[in-house]
């Protein structure tokens, strides 16, 4: 019931191995007490508590439901599940208290009982995206999507179930789904199907007055970690190029809002999401910095947009540098168990050193947002 202590449940002692670690030897890590998920009975540690939280950092998979929270604040997601007394709703410990009113929300979420204006709140997220479905088996079980592979064939992806067009957020009672503020703007629609003639993205069709960044829709998204500075210098000459032939790309450093959620936004209403992977680099802002931590795969922003992209059915397209092709294995190492499959996408480098070759290397990335756009116009 909703009264069940988190103490009712605890099993085993603390030697006993949990039940997520054994699935993997990338799972490793156990912390904590373990304990039962009420939701799918799984023996599982502190650090695997959480719910089908996307396996960015701890969590377990397999499970029945996942935490009440937003689809973008999942992963923040931490400790064992439980029930809020006053809501009913599950969430993970880091989201399980309610706070105190709807102006101040940091971890926890809004509660419609126990929070100061959060029946209001709810209501208003309820009627524009939906109640939550509480007790049933959560939107975030696993299912075989599809990510173009080479020259356009199918790779299968384990990730969230989604329809053939682009998904608005999973609904959610408000929870930490917009921490900034204490109402969220409407989700986005699909965008219309566009035109067979051309492959751009035009200011009509945007993402609406909402957008927090315009024009609200892009055929690119550049990612990219900040902490390297041959990355961020690839991800600008890309912007050049392809602006420069009237295609739109969300770049971080052109947008007048870079918040997380502008970044979902981007993500969510871009074609091709262009993942420029690079490895271990000197930070020159913070040199002493382990230079294993600037690697694209340690960056929680850079596995967040990739997470977001396969959640929502957007299109990944891996690459690099000319210099780091012959690195592509040990570059991928890195990943996280849930981004090997970008092995089977074929990769762009790109040859900065002369003009033509660059041009053609870029033509091969407008080829791949063609085909993206030819295969959702057939389904």
């Amino acid at each position: 019931g909703r009264g069940c202590s988190i103490a009712d449940l605890i099993v085993g002692s603390e030697s006993r191995m949990c039940d997520e670690s054994k699935k993997s030897i990338w799972y490793r890590g156990c912390k904590g007490d373990r304990l039962q998920c009420p939701l799918c009975s799984q023996i599982v540690c502190h650090y695997h508590g959480a719910a089908n939280n996307g396996g960015l950092k701890g969590g377990h998979s397999g499970c029945k439901g996942s935490c009440s929270t937003s689809v973008i604040f999942s992963h923040m997601c931490a400790g064992h599940m439980q029930r809020c007394d006053t809501c009913g709703n599950m969430y993970c410990k880091y989201h399980s208290g309610p706070v105190p009113h709807v102006g101040k929300v940091k971890g926890g979420h809004v509660c419609s009982g126990a929070t100061v204006g959060g029946k209001a709140v709810n209501s208003l997220h309820n009627t524009i995206v939906g109640p939550p479905s509480v007790g049933s088996p959560s939107a975030t079980s696993a299912t075989q999507s599809r990510q173009l592979g080479p020259a356009g064939s199918s790779t299968d992806v384990n990730t969230k179930p989604q329809s053939p067009s682009r998904a608005s957020p999973v609904a959610a009672p408000i929870a930490t789904m917009y921490p900034e503020t204490a109402v969220a703007p409407p989700p986005y629609s699909p965008d219309p199907p566009e035109s067979a003639t051309s492959t751009k993205s035009s200011p009509e069709k945007s993402g609406g007055p909402t957008a927090i960044n315009e024009p609200g829709r892009w055929d690119f998204f550049l990612s990219h970690t900040q902490r390297s500075g041959q990355a961020t210098t690839l991800a600008s000459e890309l912007y050049s190029a392809l602006t420069a032939e009237g295609y739109s790309c969300w770049f971080d450093v052109r947008m007048r809002d870079k918040s997380m959620l502008a970044m979902y936004e981007g993500i969510l209403n871009s074609t091709v999401v262009v993942a420029i992977i690079t490895g271990p680099t000197v930070n020159p802002d913070s040199p002493d910095d382990d230079p294993v931590t600037n690697a694209y795969f340690s960056r929680d922003c850079c596995l967040r947009e990739l997470k977001w992209a396969c959640e929502s059915n957007v299109q990944i397209q891996p690459a690099v540098r000319s210099e780091d092709k012959k690195k592509i294995g040990e570059l991928m190492d890195g990943a996280p168990a849930n981004l090997k499959h970008l092995l089977d996408i074929d990769f762009i480098d790109f040859d900065r050193s002369k003009a033509q070759r660059f041009k053609v290397d870029v033509d091969s990335l407008i080829e791949v947002l063609v085909r993206v756009q030819q295969q959702r116009r057939s389904t």
